[in-house]
């Protein structure tokens, strides 16, 4: 029978420990499941008991994430990073996320066609495309199904979008005045929406007041 040493042991907080063992993998136990288990620094583990902790630790970690996701949808990497911040293994991270996904808890591409639909007439493309990579998705994913929705709406939801921001922004300026039109510009520029697209919409919006 194999066994581990345990190199390290700390305090989290009030309730919680966290152990390390000599292969270098970290997890958190309760501190009164530790004295069960005879964890203290030094001791050995022997297969059985690192067997009987990941099990513990895998239900643990799946009932942790299910929580998360109970009331809003999240990206497989925010789920990634809650169970890493609580210690859990590596293995047991990536076996928790194949669950999610196999059982559609999790669905990266549904949360990119989601997060598009809440924000189509709000945000340019590209802003909506650096909000999804801050959240840990996959730059190739995003463009894939950015590109399909785009495929089937055609340039209407961007257009959408740069009217109603337009609209919002010039908003009591006067547009053919040099110095508030470069404003609302670079404005809409720094939003992610080119040039082009916004000389066009200043051109028709110019003919038409602005209530």
């Amino acid at each position: 029978m194999c066994k581990q040493q345990i190199t390290a042991v700390s305090g989290i907080d009030k309730k919680k420990i966290k152990v390390q063992l000599e292969g270098g993998e970290v997890f958190a136990l309760y501190k009164g499941e530790a004295r069960k288990m005879g964890i203290e620094e030094g001791a050995y583990i022997t297969d059985t008991l690192y067997e009987e902790i990941h099990t513990l630790l895998y239900k643990r970690g799946k009932d942790r994430a299910l929580y998360l996701l109970k009331d809003s949808s999240k990206t497989t990497q925010e789920v990634r990073r809650k169970l890493q911040q609580g210690f859990y293994p590596p293995i047991l991270i990536e076996q928790i996320i194949e669950f999610l996904s196999r059982y559609h808890y999790l669905d990266d591409s549904g949360y990119i066609q989601n997060y598009y639909e809440m924000w189509k007439r709000k945000k340019s493309k590209k802003e909506i495309q650096y909000t999804l990579l801050k959240k840990g998705l996959e730059r190739q994913l995003i463009k894939e199904v950015l590109e399909c929705i785009q495929e089937e709406e055609g340039s209407e939801g961007e257009n959408d979008a740069l009217r109603c921001q337009l609209y919002k922004k010039a908003k009591g300026k006067d547009l053919k005045n040099p110095k508030d039109r470069q404003r609302v510009i670079q404005y809409l520029m720094r939003k992610g929406f080119s040039y082009s697209d916004i000389a066009l919409e200043l051109e028709r919006i110019t003919q038409e007041p602005l209530s």
